[in-house]
């Protein structure tokens, strides 16, 4: 259960942290809007949560969706997140996180949209490790090199040491 609350509170932060990057620049125009939020729950779990702007005619026009996959112990397998495109009135995929568990290590890959490409590509991935007692005992980030095929440390490992 430890390790369960564990990798979702690195999974809410993660999400918040994607989120704002991928989106800061166009929340960056409408501050000052409020938003209203509809999750559906499927099995006790999310399965989507939809973001919607509220207008001044307090009419909800739809702006981010997350939509939720489980493995079978009820560890989240996969996240993607689609921003709505007014023009076509469609949901676009732009980021897609896959996660994937082995003992106490936690990896997450995030892809995200290449308009140039037309495609999904690797952007960044996070590995976090935790000890019997579910603290946190490594974190390593890394940034995919597209030119050399490989994924790049970005920064520095972190390695936590219990506080006596």
């Amino acid at each position: 259960m430890k390790t369960t609350s564990f990798l979702t509170a690195i999974f809410v932060v993660l999400s918040l942290l994607a989120s704002n990057t991928c989106f800061a620049a166009k929340e960056g125009e409408a501050n000052d809007q409020n938003y209203a939020y509809d999750t559906q729950m499927v099995d006790g779990r999310i399965s989507t949560h939809t973001i919607f702007k509220v207008t001044n005619q307090n009419t909800l026009t739809p702006y981010l969706k997350h939509e939720f996959s489980y493995l079978a112990d009820g560890k989240v397998s996969c996240k993607k997140t689609l921003y709505w495109i007014a023009d076509a009135q469609e949901w676009k995929e732009v980021a897609i996180y896959n996660y994937t568990y082995f003992d106490n290590t936690c990896n997450i890959e995030l892809s995200v949209w290449n308009a140039r490409k037309n495609t999904m590509v690797k952007n960044r991935r996070y590995i976090y490790s935790t000890d019997s007692d579910n603290n946190l005992t490594m974190s390593i980030n890394f940034d995919w090199n597209a030119k050399d095929d490989n994924w790049v440390v970005d920064g520095e490992i972190l390695e936590a040491t219990p506080i006596a």
